[in-house]
């Protein structure tokens, strides 16, 4: 099994990657209309085994909002997670909501002819 060392952060314990709002979200919660772009820092430094890396998905509640999440893979250092509502709805996330799964890929070399 292959292994993803935190090297800042808490582990997830539930397997999610939780909303750590903006500071100018003082309420809890952040209202999103349509065409809106959020970066969310997950509070996470990681270092995954050579051979693999680390690749996010939004959680459903979120893409039946209207909600996508924009995330190149990493091999090493911090989280970072984009979400751009494409929905005509506002989307409300509120701090600590769900976000994201994280998962591992193997990387594959490939070849041009």
């Amino acid at each position: 099994m292959a292994k993803v060392k935190v090297t800042a952060g808490q582990i997830p314990q539930d397997n999610l990657i939780r909303a750590k709002l903006p500071v100018t979200a003082e309420t809890g919660q952040l209202s999103m209309p349509s065409r809106f772009m959020l970066e969310i820092d997950a509070g996470l430094e990681v270092k995954v085994q050579s051979g693999y890396r680390l690749r996010l998905d939004i959680v459903p509640e979120l893409t039946e909002q209207g909600m996508v999440l924009i995330h190149n893979p990493l091999t090493q250092g911090k989280v970072k997670l984009i979400l751009l509502n494409v929905g005509r709805n506002i989307v409300v996330l509120k701090e600590n909501d769900p976000v994201a799964t994280p998962w591992l890929e193997r990387e594959i070399k490939m070849e041009w002819e």
